[in-house]
């Protein structure tokens, strides 16, 4: 922190979150922001610093930007460099259902072929060697192809494998078979977590 600047309501925000988060603050002072940087970084023992950075930052007296300048002249540790903008999306508004992440339509393509070919093909296989794979264990292959649908896919296509999966391993899988009855307390439990 350069001399006479105030820390605002954000900076602020930014040191409690640290602390909540078992993290330690401490702040610099120098008229040179990046030999104040090197030099405690260096009584720390620092492996890495990282900086924001942003068009039109701070200038050290050599007239090269502060991220300059810590680049040229820190040895002994890493600087990585994050750039901001001015602009900024919120996440709770990239997160909001108003504002969900657009998906390539490729994507849900294959998201809906795992769902409808790879899950079903699956079962085939597991009925095939049943004497040799639990119901568990077929849950739990299960999962690979349904995270892929879901991330692919989004939440619609997720749920509707996750669905589907479930479903077949219980026809197909857990005695008595072809029903929707489930027999055996460990075939319970793990039809109940899958669903989870």
């Amino acid at each position: 922190m350069s001399p006479g600047h105030e820390p605002g309501p954000d900076l602020e925000r930014q040191r409690e979150l640290l602390v909540s988060l078992g993290g330690t603050y401490r702040e610099v002072v120098g008229d040179d922001i990046a030999a104040a940087l090197t030099a405690f970084g260096r009584a720390e023992q620092a492996t890495q610093l990282i900086i924001g950075s942003r068009p039109g930052a701070t200038r050290s007296r050599s007239r090269t930007s502060v991220v300059d300048a810590l680049v040229e002249g820190v040895g002994g540790f890493d600087v990585h460099v994050v750039a901001t903008g001015a602009t900024v999306t919120p996440v709770w508004t990239a997160l909001s259902p108003g504002h969900a992440p657009s998906r390539p339509r490729r994507n849900a393509v294959f998201a809906w072929i795992i769902c409808l070919l790879v899950i079903p093909l699956l079962t085939m296989v597991f009925v095939r060697f049943r004497a040799h794979v639990s119901v568990g264990s077929a849950l739990l292959i299960d999962l690979g192809p349904v995270m892929a649908v879901a991330a692919l896919g989004g939440l619609r296509p997720g749920l509707v494998a996750s669905a589907g999966a479930f479903g077949l391993t219980n026809w197909y899988m857990t005695p008595p078979l072809h029903t929707l009855s489930v027999g055996g307390t460990q075939n319970v439990m793990a039809l109940s977590v899958f669903s989870r």
